[in-house]
């Protein structure tokens, strides 16, 4: 629910594109977040891997978009093609949190992606 001088919703797409590359969607992300920590973050750009949803919800996203990915699965093997990308992201997701030490979602948050690290490379 958007309060007082908040939008209802906020496209960051144009900003990604804009962004120094493959990094950018993540930053900006990181960035946007702590102005309006009420507000619910869904991230839609670029999610191709169990490994990509895990970053978008350490970085504060409520959920994820798999357009591409879906679309893809659908168009090459329909409705069983869906259930098996959406068993391939849950697999990978659940890999990628076994190595990040967590059990639980609640429990993926930026100290775990050595975000300082990330940003020196820039």
């Amino acid at each position: 629910m958007a309060g007082p001088g908040m939008p209802q919703a906020t496209d960051f797409s144009r900003t990604k594109r804009e962004s120094r590359g493959r990094l950018g969607r993540w930053i900006i992300l990181l960035d946007s977040w702590p102005m309006c920590p009420a507000v619910e973050l869904y991230y839609d750009s670029g999610v191709r891997s169990g490994r990509d949803v895990a970053k978008a919800l350490c970085l504060g996203a409520r959920g994820v978009g798999i357009g591409r990915p879906y679309y893809w699965a659908a168009a090459c093997g329909g409705e069983e093609g869906i259930v098996q990308l959406v068993q391939q992201l849950t697999a990978e997701l659940k890999l990628c949190m076994q190595q990040l030490g967590v059990s639980q979602l609640r429990q993926l948050n930026p100290r775990l992606l050595a975000w300082d690290r990330l940003q020196s490379n820039l």
